[in-house]
């Protein structure tokens, strides 16, 4: 029996529970549930070598700041105090942008996330609600594709994380 569920988290207490006997999310999710004790198993990997999150940010401030693309750290140092959209800074996305920010040797305060659904990310950066955002595809390159944002780099650029299985069961 085939059951969708909402998110990475909510399968993951859901194969805890008991409620389904397995199910696929992303490499990254499975490896934060890990860390925290959660019995999980990857037993299968789908994907790899997509580039998985994306940091999207608006064109006029990939240009004004001079960011370049794949310079994780250096891109990272350029947008502080920006507002930075993901899904949730206790989510997967989240928890990563947080991690980024800190191997770049920067404070946690350095940029701002905050909380903005997958399903409006792109809209909320177009109209200015939001400097940029830090999701998985296909969300960034529907940005793109509408000329609303400019991929600054992705997680398969970052030597620790380029190899990860991007999706699992």
């Amino acid at each position: 029996k085939s059951v969708l569920l909402s998110s990475s988290s909510t399968l993951l207490a859901a194969l805890v529970s008991g409620g389904v006997d397995f199910g696929t999310t992303n490499g990254a999710a499975v490896l934060a549930a890990r860390a925290k004790g959660v019995p999980v198993v990857a037993v299968c990997g789908l994907s790899q070598g997509v580039p998985g999150l994306a940091m999207v940010v608006k064109p006029s401030l990939y240009k004004s700041l001079g960011l370049k693309e794949g310079d994780v750290s250096g891109d990272l140092k350029k947008l502080k105090g920006k507002k930075i959209g993901v899904n949730s800074p206790t989510a997967t996305g989240g928890k990563i942008l947080a991690g980024l920010v800190q191997d770049a040797g920067l404070s946690s305060g350095y940029i701002t996330e905050t909380t903005v659904a997958s399903s409006t990310m792109v809209a909320a950066l177009a109209h200015g609600e939001i400097d940029g955002f830090f999701q998985d595809i296909p969300v960034p390159q529907q940005s793109v594709s509408n000329g609303s944002g400019e991929i600054a780099f992705t997680t398969a650029q970052v030597p620790a994380l380029k190899d990860i299985q991007y999706n699992v069961i």
